[in-house]
C-alpha cells in the first residue's frame, strides 16, 4: 500500500511530509472506520515507528490532528493485536492519552469490559500487562 492520501490535503508542510511516510497496514473497515495503524518509512530512521489514526485523538505537536505514535514496535503490533483479539480501540493501551478524558471514556469503558471478559474464554492467555497499561490510562 502507497503512502496515506491524507497527505495531499495537509496544508502544513511538515505535516505533509510526516503524513506522507506513513504506510497503512491495519485498518477497521466496519466497526470503527475511523481507526487505521500505519508504519513510518524515513530514510533516517533504522527501526519503524507504528502511528494510529483515530479521529478522537486530540493533536499531538508538531504532528497533525488524529495521529499519536504507539510504544512499540511492528511485530510487537502483531502481537498485540493477537492478544487483544482485536478489541477495540486496544491500541491506546500503547498511547500516550488518558482513557479518563472525556472523549475517550468509551474507549475506556469497552477495554474495561473486554478485559472482564477475555481472561474467561481465553484462561490461558495472560492479560494483566495489557490490564495494566489499561489502569495506568484510566
Amino acid at each position: 500500500m502507497g503512502p496515506d492520501p491524507a497527505a495531499e490535503m495537509m496544508e502544513d508542510s511538515f505535516h505533509r511530509e510526516f503524513v506522507s511516510q506513513l504506510r497503512p497496514f491495519d485498518m477497521a473497515q466496519v466497526s470503527t472506520p475511523r481507526y487505521m495503524s500505519s508504519i513510518r518509512m524515513t530514510p533516517v530512521r533504522k527501526s519503524l515507528e507504528v502511528w494510529f489514526h483515530d479521529l478522537t485523538i486530540m493533536e499531538t505537536p508538531p504532528y497533525p490532528v488524529a495521529y499519536t505514535k504507539l510504544d512499540l514496535a511492528f511485530v510487537e503490533y502483531q502481537e498485540a493485536v493477537l492478544l487483544t483479539k482485536g478489541l477495540r480501540g486496544w491500541q491506546y493501551l500503547f498511547a500516550d492519552v488518558s482513557l479518563a478524558d472525556p472523549g475517550m471514556s468509551d474507549i475506556g469503558e469497552t477495554l474495561e469490559q473486554g478485559f472482564e471478559v477475555l481472561p474467561a474464554i481465553f484462561p490461558d492467555d495472560d492479560f494483566s500487562p495489557l490490564i495494566e497499561r489499561l489502569e495506568a490510562r484510566l
